[in-house]
């Protein structure tokens, strides 16, 4: 019974990484973790359906230079901008994303973003 113990503790946290398909996607919407990995503060961006596409959001500045992993909807790709109103320079994600934007020296980095349906720009 005591062996069973180790698998059922981390059963929870298996099921809750982001990178699982969302069980209802929305293109444009993501979520994103001031640390790596998906962990630490974390939040599901999903703007009104009428904005979500196409339009520049800006993350809440406390938000800002602060976030390490970003998981997109499937559905859509987005860029993320390090100036408010999606001014700067840019990084491209698509789903899964990353789970670690230091690897793609963007950790930090971060304030707006874009998004476009697959096949659109």
């Amino acid at each position: 019974m005591h062996a069973l113990t180790p698998i059922l503790t981390l059963l929870p946290l298996t099921l809750a990484l982001p990178n699982a398909l969302p069980s209802d996607p929305a293109p444009g919407a993501f979520f994103s973790c001031i640390d790596s990995l998906y962990e630490g503060d974390c939040k599901y961006h999903s703007p009104p359906p009428e904005t979500r596409l196409r339009h520049c959001h800006n993350f809440d500045r406390g938000a800002w230079n602060k976030i390490s992993s970003i998981n997109p909807d499937p559905g859509a790709y987005c860029w993320f901008f390090t100036g408010e109103e999606c001014l700067g320079d840019h990084l491209e994600l698509r789903w899964p994303g990353s789970s670690n934007l230091r690897g793609l020296r963007w950790d930090n980095a971060v304030r707006s973003w874009k998004c476009w349906a697959e096949g659109t720009y």
